[in-house]
């Protein structure tokens, strides 16, 4: 098992309708993603991620850097109230595709729902690499 991070911007002003149809889907796969009201880190809030986890920040209206973080706790243990259907996900861990179907459903494009969908070849990957350090410089120069 390794961590899979997934960095994906959206447009400004998309965060009520992802964060919407992020509860929406947790509930419908039989888990709860759980507001992080503090501005604490995660190793603040706990000591031991080893059964995994899912951590989303959502952009609030306005753009900038404020937004809201939630978070679903993968447990081993069954029934430990970290889950919404009395334990049945016991073993599952976290859906490492979760965060790509939600945005997959919120985009209406069911393509990106998996990543393999999205790979491109090793020309554009660089083509689009030197054009990210483009504008990723123009950012920072102005």
């Amino acid at each position: 098992y390794h961590p899979h991070v997934q960095v994906i911007p959206v447009e400004a002003g998309s965060g009520a309708a992802i964060q919407s149809k992020m509860l929406e889907m947790a509930q419908r796969n039989g888990f709860q993603m759980k507001e992080i009201t503090s501005d604490l880190g995660l190793n603040a809030l706990e000591d031991d991620w080893s059964e995994g986890y899912f951590y989303a920040e959502i952009p609030l209206p306005g753009g900038g850097d404020q937004f809201r973080r939630f978070i679903y706790r993968a447990s081993a243990v069954a029934g430990d109230g970290n889950n919404t259907n009395g334990g049945n996900r016991r073993g599952r861990g976290v859906p490492l595709q979760f965060g790509r179907e939600v945005l997959a459903e919120v985009l209406e494009n069911a393509d990106i729902a998996q990543w393999k969908a999205c790979v491109v070849s090793k020309e554009k990957e660089t083509e689009m690499t030197e054009e990210f350090r483009k504008s990723l410089s123009n950012v920072l120069a102005s």
